[in-house]
């Protein structure tokens, strides 16, 4: 089973006004289960890329997971199909629909974000600012 959704905190914290526009920015995965009999069959994996899928050709830019903290295995999982795991409390920026720049991050509840580029030609990227970093969405 997965399932992904508009990310309803991040949608919350933008004016009513903007949210239509910034609705297809990101999907968010927030459930990705698989029984366990059913494990290491590839399941997981072709769910998450169906997801993908027609999150990409809904034009939506960005994938992301939120990974509790010290769930190694899940983190590599995610790094095996294309994600970049941001470190605790790393933003994560990336322009919109709208022409802005704007930012996620992990909101300091226990976990750290899985995140990945959907459109062709855009990757993530680490980029030192200051003494911190941030991952941006940038075309490759």
């Amino acid at each position: 089973m997965l399932y992904a959704t508009p990310p309803i905190r991040w949608l919350r914290a933008h004016p009513p006004a903007q949210r239509n526009g910034l609705i297809h920015s990101l999907t968010e995965i927030e459930l990705l289960a698989v029984a366990e009999p059913y494990r290491h069959h590839g399941i997981g994996t072709a769910l998450l890329e169906e997801t993908e899928h027609a999150a990409r050709a809904d034009g939506t830019r960005l994938a992301l997971a939120k990974v509790r903290i010290g769930a190694f295995p899940v983190m590599r999982w995610y790094r095996r199909r294309g994600y970049t795991v941001a470190a605790q409390g790393e933003p994560v920026v990336f322009r919109t629909r709208l022409g802005g720049l704007t930012s996620c991050d992990d909101g300091s509840d226990g976990y750290q974000l899985a995140v990945k580029a959907l459109q062709p030609g855009e990757t993530m990227r680490r980029v030192a600012r200051g003494a911190d970093t941030v991952l941006t969405l940038e075309h490759a």
